[in-house]
């Protein structure tokens, strides 16, 4: 789960470093070596993961003990390399001889704490060949690796790269809304979202894209793929498509222009089974919630009085934002608790109470997890479970019970950071023989439905 505080957490600490890089960057203070490391910005992202980490995550740790841990790391670069810890100061050493001295930052004087962890990677950048041949963003990772070992295992770095990926599954991306895996032929849509440019432009599911604005399909990777159908919103892109003909074995060649727009990818789907509606939620984005009322709308026009019951398909969810969760559990409760959260800062004491409206509170709820069934699922399937609204049904969940706040960093990177626990986890599921109050058939056809293959990819 991931339900970010406001930024105002890391202005105040950190006005004056800031002030100092505006200046530095005004005068041409900043010295930036190759491969693009600058020290005073590098102050600047280390002061801010510092600053991050101090005021969300849920212990108080040492910010000596995060920069000591960061700086361990230049080892992995070069293993001539090393920092060791002495009382009220860092020494650098290559080849086991002390080669600088640091005196340390009293207290927790987040800018301080920057410019000398700053420091010290820029001297190892001078004392080592292999650390100044090292990029900016691969320095940035190992010191922040280090930085986040010692807390839990949910808090990570993530790279610009990585974060631009993880951006664009929660808050959507310039794209034509397709959902892709790659084929010996080209690239096979499995599915063309509703309203998206790709529907518009005519492309259907299993067309295959044999060709990217003249690039032959075939060569490209997923990585490629992915990032030749995104782009800007308002542009173009061609597709060189191969249609199934009426005759099996045959393919029809079409060129289709698509104009790219907002894309949210879709992590609900609805299948019919018999008469009870069937939903995979494969996440929890920003589009979550909202796309699962408008689907069990759909069911009740399609089904009306012969509803049965629903069908909520958890397995192998690895979460996503809070408050989806709890948007999407409203759907079903008339009232109580879904979660609650707490944690050192005061912003993290949250209750979240269901609304005495509930959308579909008509017939019985099954919910289906597994071992991948991870934080935001596992609210949604203790709220159900617990309120007595729904029947969970597989295996033990994952058991993470903590949310997870995320973080911009100044180079486009994120912190991810467990900052209060969700107090809130399913207990052992029960049994669907005995329990189900609804058509067996159906869900044992739910039961054996295995999730989505992770090859895929939405553009």
């Amino acid at each position: 789960m991931r339900f970010g505080f406001s930024g105002h957490l890391r202005l105040t600490p950190l006005a004056g470093l800031l002030l100092f890089l505006l200046a530095a960057c005004a005068s041409g203070a900043g010295q930036q070596n190759g491969n693009g490391y600058d020290e005073v910005a590098a102050r600047y992202m280390f002061a801010t993961g510092y600053q991050d980490i101090n005021a969300v995550y849920i212990q108080d740790i040492p910010i000596e003990t995060l920069a000591f841990s960061g700086l361990q790391k230049l080892h992995e670069v070069d293993p001539t390399i090393s920092v060791t810890r002495k009382p009220e100061r860092f020494l650098l050493n290559q080849e086991g001889e002390t080669i600088s001295r640091y005196e340390l930052p009293k207290g927790n004087r987040i800018d301080l704490w920057g410019k000398v962890t700053a420091q010290i990677v820029d001297d190892s950048r001078k004392a080592s060949p292999k650390i100044a041949e090292a990029g900016r963003e691969q320095l940035y990772e190992k010191v922040f690796e280090g930085m986040i070992e010692p807390l839990d295992g949910y808090s990570r770095y993530a790279t610009p790269e990585e974060a631009r990926e993880n951006r664009a599954n929660r808050d959507g991306f310039g794209g034509i809304g397709v959902r892709i895996q790659l084929i010996d032929k080209g690239v096979e849509i499995v599915n063309v979202m509703d309203d998206s440019p790709a529907e518009r432009a005519g492309l259907d599911d299993w067309d295959v894209i044999v060709g990217i604005d003249g690039v032959p399909a075939p060569e490209l990777s997923q990585e490629e793929v992915v990032s030749r159908l995104r782009g800007p919103l308002g542009t173009h892109v061609t597709l060189g498509i191969e249609r199934p003909g009426r005759v099996e074995g045959t393919w029809r060649s079409l060129e289709v222009k698509v104009e790219r727009a907002h894309i949210v990818p879709q992590t609900v789907e609805y299948e019919r089974l018999d008469n009870v509606a069937y939903f995979r939620i494969s996440g929890f984005n920003h589009d979550t919630a909202e796309t699962l009322k408008a689907k069990l709308e759909q069911a009740k026009d399609e089904m009306g009085n012969r509803l049965e019951g629903y069908i909520l398909d958890l397995r192998s969810n690895p979460g996503g934002l809070l408050d989806q969760a709890v948007f999407v559990s409203d759907l079903f409760l008339g009232e109580g608790r879904i979660v609650s959260t707490h944690g050192r800062h005061p912003d993290s004491h949250q209750y979240f109470e269901a609304r005495d409206d509930a959308h579909f509170p008509e017939a019985p709820v099954l919910v289906l997890i597994n071992g991948s069934s991870a934080s935001a699922a596992e609210i949604v399937a203790a709220a159900l479970q617990d309120s007595g609204r729904g029947i969970v049904v597989g295996s033990n969940s994952y058991g993470k019970g903590t949310v997870q706040t995320v973080l911009r960093l100044p180079n486009e990177g994120e912190l991810t950071l467990t900052g209060r626990p969700s107090m809130r986890l399913p207990a052992i599921p029960w049994i669907v023989a005995v329990f189900c109050p609804m058509s067996a058939p159906a869900a044992r056809t739910a039961i054996c439905r295995r999730p989505c293959p992770s090859s895929r990819a939405d553009a």
